[in-house]
């Protein structure tokens, strides 16, 4: 048993097993070895089943691994091997612009031009105004294009500041619709 592992230790370090570095000791039936990518200290233990490996290397991926916890090892400890690709990180949407507004003005009596920076577009499209108050104003979107939309209101603007809160809207290309949020003076 242990001429068969000085003949492994010795093709591990001649084969270069993938994803180790070298092999620093042999403890028994388990091989004590370095993970060359994350830098981790394994151990590596032989098959139950003692079925050669097919690859001619010493010692085949489907060998149980575990990390090394430094405490006295028993040979009895079997896990799950272990992968040489680290865990995926969760990808960043790059895409996150935010929707800018350039201008607001009244046009009409009833009428709300609101200016956009950029191209936007528009799903389930909705406004909300309310007087500086907190007193709801009816209104609705009559027009809406990728640089500005018209809100019209039921009633007369009168001179008070208005919060309008625009519902449905995202930068062309950007994955998450938003809400913007504007005042105006109506003087």
């Amino acid at each position: 048993m242990k001429s068969s592992m000085n003949k492994k230790i010795a093709a591990m370090g001649i084969a270069g097993l993938t994803g180790f570095a070298f092999v620093i000791s042999a403890l028994g039936s388990n091989v004590l070895g370095v993970n060359a990518k994350t830098t981790e200290t394994v151990i590596v233990t032989e098959r139950k089943d003692k079925v050669k490996p097919a690859s001619g290397s010493a010692i085949d991926v489907k060998d149980k691994v575990k990390p090394a916890s430094g405490s006295a090892i028993d040979g009895k400890d079997k896990v799950k091997p272990t992968t040489d690709t680290p865990p995926k990180s969760p990808e960043k949407n790059n895409n996150t612009k935010k929707v800018k507004i350039k201008k607001t003005k009244k046009t009409a009596k009833n009428k709300i031009k609101i200016t956009l920076s950029g191209t936007n577009t528009w799903s389930n499209a909705q406004v909300i105004i309310k007087t500086s108050e907190e007193k709801n104003v009816k209104a609705k979107i009559t027009k809406k294009t990728s640089t500005y939309c018209v809100i019209q209101t039921n009633k007369k603007l009168e001179k008070n500041t208005y919060i309008i809160k625009l519902k449905g809207i995202k930068v062309k290309g950007s994955s998450k619709y938003e809400t913007i949020t504007t005042k105006i003076k109506v003087k």
